[in-house]
């Protein structure tokens, strides 16, 4: 299968699904706006800086792929898309307003003359616009699912890391407690109450983690110098790395951690990226607050679920067993195992496409009309084709002639409906015809 990926920033949960696909012989293409880790992997990498640039990319692209795959955030990809190709898009919703933000903190905001809203409008179009989705949590797909009423194909997918990139080869014991992903300032959260990042501000643990002895290992994708002076005296701050190299770095550490010491809803309904990184990299997890991960670290025993940090500190120790049951059941976590779903989705939606096709054929083109009888011979013909690849080609080059065939009898049905009336000659289009003759 040919799959065009989409993206903005190109997070690494895209690479854990197409490293995988690639693998298993499919033929993967990327347009995003930054360079990604292995981006030397796909069939072809476009840089797209600009809006016009994604465009052109998208219907150059077009023309070599059997389907795109785009992710959010932004989500106008799939409006791009639509607007400019014909082929099949699934989204991946991995970030939404609607986790970021509960109904009642909408209206509290609101009443303070704050801009608020849960409902965002880029989302709303682009999700029910798409011919499938996926979603990185159970719980996450009910939430958004259930606010957008989406009714197409959809998978959960959580962002487990490709089995080539678990790590076995670990590096210098440092011990503590680490953490790796976006980190907000308390000031950034604070200037915007819209932001919605809440979640990924640590100030507060950090604190509390030095002041009980602890310490706390961040591994971001920031190095600025606001950052580094807000951490640098109540944790330990490393320089960002490339992705696999991280992960060789995190497994020196005793815990992993996901939640925060303040509730939110983001992180209710989240399975991040970090949760699974961590596995790959041996390291057992702890979790608090994070409703989500907890289900799954308690199901295997390959983390702890606290109250507190007091309470991780108390139950320190347990971290050995936790490994022995992260080395256990890390192959759980694989996404090589569990990529056939997303190869089963992507068929399901380019058999609805194919469905789509004949439909159309039937309901939109008159019998009398020969060039739709020549058509759907060939679409006839094209069932017999063993090559869904080639089926799915052939087809969409069907649609396409059925539209340029309907434009031409639409337009001779109105030379026809004019000259019977006698007004042919108020027509613009056919005195432009007259006059490229010559007539």
């Amino acid at each position: 299968m040919r799959i065009g990926m989409v993206a903005g920033h190109a997070c690494i949960r895209v690479q854990k699904m197409a490293l995988p696909l690639i693998q298993r012989g499919h033929t993967v293409h990327l347009v995003a706006k930054k360079m990604p880790s292995f981006f030397e992997e796909y069939a072809t990498f476009t840089i797209t800086p600009a809006i016009d640039n994604y465009i052109q990319a998208i219907k150059v692209l077009s023309k070599s792929v059997d389907l795109f795959h785009v992710h959010n955030e932004p989500s106008w990809f799939v409006t791009a898309i639509k607007e400019y190709t014909d082929v099949p898009v699934v989204i991946d919703v991995h970030d939404s307003d609607v986790a970021r933000m509960t109904d009642e903190r909408e209206k509290e905001l609101k009443k303070t003359g704050h801009t608020a809203y849960r409902r965002n409008v880029e989302e709303r179009n682009n999700f029910q616009l798409a011919d499938g989705l996926v979603y990185p949590s159970d719980s996450f797909a009910g939430m958004v699912q259930s606010f957008y009423r989406l009714k197409q194909p959809q998978l959960v997918l959580p962002s487990y890391v490709p089995r080539s990139l678990f790590q076995y080869n670990l590096g210098e014991y440092y011990g503590g407690l680490v953490y790796e992903g976006r980190v907000d300032l308390k000031e950034e959260v604070e200037k915007d109450p819209q932001n919605g990042y809440s979640y990924c501000e640590y100030s507060e643990l950090a604190k509390k983690v030095h002041e009980l002895g602890i310490q706390f290992n961040i591994y971001a994708v920031r190095n600025d110098e606001k950052f580094i002076n807000a951490y640098k005296d109540i944790a330990l701050v490393h320089e960002p790395r490339e992705f696999s190299k991280m992960l060789k770095r995190i497994s020196r550490h005793d815990w992993g951690l996901v939640g925060n010491i303040h509730r939110t809803s983001e992180w209710d309904v989240a399975l991040p990226n970090k949760l699974f990184e961590y596995l790959a990299a041996g390291v057992p997890v702890v979790a608090i607050n994070a409703k989500a991960c907890s289900e799954i670290i308690d199901e295997y025993g390959i983390g702890i679920t606290v109250n507190s940090l007091e309470e991780l500190k108390s139950r320190w120790r347990e971290h050995e067993q936790c490994r022995k049951n992260v080395i256990k059941y890390r192959q759980e976590f694989c996404m090589d195992k569990n990529i056939e779903g997303l190869e089963l989705l992507y068929n399901e939606v380019l058999e609805k496409k194919s469905d789509e096709v004949k439909q159309y054929i039937n309901t939109h083109v008159s019998r009398k009309r020969n060039i739709c009888e020549v058509f759907r011979e060939i679409n006839d013909l094209s069932q017999s084709v063993q090559d869904e690849t080639l089926k799915n080609n052939i087809q969409q080059r069907i649609m396409e002639g059925f539209k340029m065939g309907k434009k031409m009898n639409d337009r001779l049905f109105e030379y026809k409906h004019n000259w019977d009336r006698g007004e042919f000659g108020k027509n613009e289009d056919f005195e432009d015809d007259l006059n490229r003759r010559n007539v």
